[in-house]
């Protein structure tokens, strides 16, 4: 895992003193993550839920993905807060697409998510931000293959997962994603104090 500030630093120059749309600006400090241990316990625990998760999820693909949806829907919550209790943080996912509008992302996260639309996830690094009593951590995730059955462009979509994600998130809009872009982020602290289904 690649640890750092945001490699791309003109993705963030001017995310620093731009007001989100509740008029809260993002915080103007960035900190180098191996300088907090709150931030590595995050990294942890984002390692251990995507180990966890990918596994499951192509597992439950054996019986075809909205199969796997369900997996999203039903497991995802309850495999991050157990996780975030192990390691001592808060753990959930955002995008700046999001397939549950109660994971948009919180107003010091708004901008670097937004700024990442269209972005190859291997252009960009974890950040840390400060929030004054703590820090906020996001690490990008990555749009792989077998995510397209379920993110990717609407003509790859095939009936069944059009039909099951209309019904299990009737507002969705984490579709249209290609390989290698980030898809959304990792996030501590999570973005929803019931729910973190991306």
């Amino acid at each position: 895992m690649r640890i750092g500030i945001f490699l791309a630093m003109g993705l963030l120059a001017g995310c620093a003193k731009t007001p989100d749309a509740t008029g809260v600006k993002a915080s103007q400090t960035f900190i180098a993550p191996e300088d907090s241990p709150e931030a590595q316990r995050a990294f942890a625990a984002f390692d251990a839920l995507q180990a966890t998760l990918s596994q499951r999820v192509l597992q439950e693909m054996a019986n075809g993905a909205p199969a796997a949806i369900v997996v999203c829907r039903d497991e995802a919550p309850r495999l991050s807060a157990q996780l975030a209790r192990e390691h001592g943080i808060e753990l959930g996912r955002t995008s700046h697409r999001v397939r549950n509008p109660a994971n948009a992302p919180r107003p010091w996260a708004l901008p670097i998510v937004e700024a990442a639309d269209g972005k190859l996830a291997a252009e960009l690094a974890p950040v840390v931000v400060d929030l004054g009593e703590r820090v906020g951590v996001l690490r990008p995730i990555e749009m792989r293959g077998p995510c397209s059955r379920c993110h990717g462009t609407e003509e790859r979509l095939a009936s069944d997962i059009r039909r099951t994600l209309a019904d299990t998130y009737p507002t969705d809009r984490a579709t249209g994603f290609a390989p290698g872009e980030v898809r959304g982020f990792f996030v501590h602290p999570r973005q929803s104090p019931s729910d973190s289904r991306l």
